[in-house]
């Protein structure tokens, strides 16, 4: 056939090779010999599959009496029975190279022999065979400049934040330069490089372009000893007719390699590791001659070795915007689907991440059914897309596997490799022994491939799912799902069928997170019901994400689980939560795991302690999680405070007083006094409003949340104070109802008016009048205002409960302020283990009864003593959230 070939009056290079040897991608048409040898060979589908990817016309010159397969009837240009040479001369000339029936015509070509003339050849076809792309999900080809989302890289190696600009406007301004653009898979690399080379090609950026692109693996494969003469392969698969003259006219022109030679490398990934220093040589050697040059590489992250491409300024690709992403979904989803998934991005901050990467945004908006078909939950959603894109796109009669069939053997190769490392970056042995595992476990099947042995079966359906469906991606030697949560899925789909035992083994180990998660999304009501009893058991912060996750109302059976809860379990795990937000090498997910978490806790939770620690998470992360905010607002409801402060004052009476601001000396270094008094400083405390006695228990019916103990014999009716609070209990209430617990230093001032009332209230004879105590309280709280109030109208301040201030206890605080001089407004220390309360209670002694007195508890305790009163005004901390 070679010999024929090279007869004909056209010049045309022939490449040959055997089966499983890997082709050209200048390769403009394939002749592929059909006998009973091929039909069993695995690696000859699997070189179809990847002709069939790049679009090469495939003609089959087959055997007599070997039929060939139905599908490659379909898939080839031309299919030929091998006669005699005369027929097969007749074949090549007219159907596979269109060369015409009369051999004395001589060869139908013009003479190309100026670079201008040459270069325009080339570039025209390049546009040509760029302008139409195939999109993940999508039936028909779609012209790239239109469907092209815009792309964004930024130099990873500044010290400083750089601007995000797109690769053509790099190229715009760079000559000469070495860019190395690195991105997670499915983050469109591929179609970046496609893009650029089609604008590149077109010309319309000023000045001309050659942009020349090239795969890593075809490059260092090749036989070729230097990259320019693989570039004249290049030229020639690219340039119809007239490639040959085209790439020596090029290649040899002194206008190649200069300013306007722009090499496009994709897939520097895909190499094998040891195959990389191959292509740093070719690549040095193109730089040597062809200094003026522009060379992109690019490759996910694990393609990138420093050592190798040091002299390479590294661009990072970043994620879509949330404005490109529903951009693309107005443009690109169906009627039906499109205002459904935009209301799905706009409110699901786990669907909005899915969507910032090219591939899984292409997979979201491919969905097909209508608006009221289009899953609310990523689980669902994931299995619609890729149920969808399997079924449009499902492998090929040789590979033997059905769609049902092939989510199975995803799923059975998605656990299996999870199992062995949920980190991914797995071998392709390690890969292809999985699915032999798989095949071995499963009723042999019929294939068009023939007695293929488990191994060439195993290569046969990797190949095609890579081709087919892109599901799988390669990585030099290493084989990844597209994208995390595709695989994650698949784990998901395994865990469904995993028993309760194996489930909860796995629930406290964090790799499976996310699969757990999409587990729930998966399953019916009564399964997920199920299933989240055995996670809680184990995790529950888990459990409370992954209840998230379902499209059932499990609101009952959550509101349950978190109402047997011990008290103080709740608080811990959101405590244990606010812990990962210290690592910033994981802030992203530690803050997503709290929105998570908190988004199913919190309005099932009475705990005043876990509102606090869920509430101050959330302002923590509120100014880069916008859905922080939301549900801070959805909990607390800050903007119904001052209504609800109306409710409270007009229900129980409770007045507030204005307390003016002014200077005072805190503490005493009277003798007998406790050294926490000591020593006395100057203090200014700005003006404020306070309640003039502590909370009545006609308050708890406006309180939706629990609070002090209930019923309890030393405080009877509704107008005595609620006691056994909590400091969390003291400080939420306040926080309901606008307002804000005392600091230590208000609540002295407040006390003693001033100093205004020094002399009465530290005279022990004055107690009786002014407090209730252990002499006139019969060991029970009395209803405040039946004895005087201080000068400014305040009850009780002495006696009766001791009240909760918001201030850590600090035993050197005092110190501390007394060497800074006059202190405005002190707020105790940064932190602490115990929180302040101040006054005297219904069943002490008179040794304590007085003004500067100090006490302190943990904020859980829960002392049949502890109520409080409130200031008006939220804390500082809370405005300006």
């Amino acid at each position: 056939m070679a010999t024929l070939i090279e007869a004909l009056p056209e010049p045309v290079m022939v490449e040959i090779a055997a089966a499983g040897e890997h082709a050209s991608s200048g390769t403009t048409c394939v002749i592929l010999i059909w006998s009973h040898v091929t039909e069993r060979n695995a690696a000859v589908f699997r070189e179809i599959n990847d002709w069939d990817r790049n679009g090469t016309p495939i003609h089959i010159l087959r055997a007599e009496g070997v039929p060939v397969l139905a599908f490659l009837n379909d898939l080839a240009s031309t299919v030929s029975v091998y006669t005699d040479e005369a027929e097969l001369s007749r074949w090549i000339r007219v159907e596979v190279l269109d060369l015409g029936p009369d051999e004395g015509d001589g060869p139908r070509t013009e003479v190309v022999v100026r670079f201008q003339d040459a270069a325009d050849r080339y570039r025209q076809a390049l546009s040509d065979r760029l302008s139409l792309a195939t999109v993940v999900g999508r039936r028909d080809k779609e012209r790239l400049d239109s469907l092209y989302l815009q792309l964004y890289i930024a130099d990873a190696d500044l010290s400083y934040p750089s601007t995000d600009r797109s690769l053509v406007e790099v190229l715009t301004e760079t000559h000469g330069g070495r860019l190395f653009v690195v991105g997670p898979a499915g983050a469109g690399k591929s179609t970046m490089l496609d893009y650029a080379a089609l604008r590149l090609a077109k010309d319309d950026l000023g000045a001309a372009r050659l942009p020349l692109l090239l795969r890593a693996a075809d490059l260092v494969s090749s036989a070729y000893s230097s990259v320019t003469d693989y570039i004249q392969l290049v030229i020639k698969g690219v340039v119809p007719r007239y490639g040959k003259q085209a790439s020596y006219v090029i290649s040899n022109s002194e206008d190649f390699g200069g300013q306007g030679t722009v090499l496009l490398v994709d897939g520097v990934d895909e190499l094998r590791r040891e195959h990389r220093p191959r292509l740093r040589q070719l690549l040095r050697q193109f730089e040597i001659q062809f200094p003026d040059a522009t060379i992109v590489l690019a490759a996910r992250p694990s393609g990138y070795d420093r050592s190798l491409w040091f002299d390479y300024n590294i661009y990072e690709l970043r994620p879509l915007s949330d404005e490109q992403v529903s951009d693309y979904v107005r443009r690109f989803a169906t009627a039906a689907a499109r205002d459904q998934l935009l209301s799905l991005l706009a409110n699901s901050e786990r669907i909005r991440e899915l969507a910032r990467t090219p591939f899984m945004l292409a997979l979201i908006t491919s969905f097909e059914g209508d608006a009221g078909a289009l899953p609310i939950r990523r689980a669902l959603l994931i299995r619609a897309c890729v149920n969808s894109l399997l079924s449009r796109r499902p492998l090929s009669d040789t590979a033997g596997l059905s769609n049902s069939d092939l989510a199975s053997c995803l799923r059975s190769l998605g656990m299996r490799l999870f199992k062995l490392s949920s980190a991914g970056g797995h071998r392709e042995v390690e890969v292809l022994f999985a699915l032999e595992q798989y095949l071995g476990e499963r009723p042999q099947s019929a294939t068009r491939s023939g007695r293929a042995s488990l191994r060439d079966r195993a290569v046969l359906i990797l190949d095609e799912v890579i081709d087919r469906t892109g599901l799988l991606q390669r990585d030099g030697d290493i084989i990844d799902f597209v994208h995390r949560s595709i695989w994650e899925y698949f784990v998901a789909l395994a865990l469904v069928d995993e028993s309760l035992e194996a489930l909860a083994g796995v629930a406290a180990i964090p790799a499976y997170e996310e699969p757990i998660r999409l587990m729930v999304g998966l399953l019916d009501h009564d399964g997920a019901v199920t299933r989240l009893r055995a996670v809680w058991r184990v995790n529950r912060g888990l459990a409370l994400r992954s209840a998230g996750e379902s499209p059932y109302d499990l609101d009952e059976v959550v509101g349950q689980l978190i109402r047997d809860l011990q008290d103080g379990d709740a608080a811990e795990l959101v405590r244990s939560l606010k812990v990962s937000l210290a690592d910033r090498t994981t802030l992203d997910a530690g803050e997503r795991t709290i929105t998570d978490t908190l988004g199913v806790l919190l309005p099932h939770t009475r705990s005043c302690e876990t509102l606090w620690e869920g509430l101050t998470a959330l302002v923590a992360i509120r100014r880069r999680r916008p859905e922080a905010g939301a549900l801070l607002e959805q909990i607390f409801d800050t903007n119904g405070s001052g209504q609800r402060r109306e409710q409270l004052l007009n229900a129980t009476g409770i007045e507030f007083v204005a307390v003016p601001g002014g200077s005072f000396t805190m503490g005493s270094d009277a003798p007998g006094r406790s050294v926490d008094e000591r020593p006395s400083h100057g203090v200014e405390v700005s003006s404020f409003n306070i309640t003039t006695i502590t909370t009545p228990n006609a308050a708890r019916a406006l309180f939706p949340f629990n609070i002090g103990l209930v019923d309890d014999p030393r405080s009877p009716t509704t107008q005595h104070p609620i006691v056994g609070v909590t400091w969390y209990e003291a400080s939420i209430f306040a926080m309901w109802f606008g307002g804000r617990l005392p600091t230590e230093a208000e609540w002295e001032y407040a006390c003693r008016a001033g100093g205004h009332d020094d002399a009465v209230l530290s005279a022990e004879n004055s107690i009786p009048s002014y407090a209730w105590f252990a002499g006139n309280a019969g060991n029970t709280t009395h209803v405040p205002g039946q004895l005087l109030s201080n000068s400014l109208g305040l009850f009780d301040v002495l006696g009766n409960v001791r009240e909760w201030c918001s201030d850590w206890f600090g035993p050197g605080y005092y110190q501390e302020c007394a060497e800074v001089g006059i202190v405005k407004d002190p707020e105790g220390p940064a932190d602490g283990i115990q929180k302040v309360l101040r006054g005297g209670c219904f069943d002490w002694n008179t040794a304590n009864l007085v003004p500067t007195y100090r006490n302190s508890n943990l904020p859980n305790n829960r002392g049949f003593q502890n109520g409080f009163r409130l200031v008006w005004g939220l804390p500082i901390w809370l405005v300006e959230h």
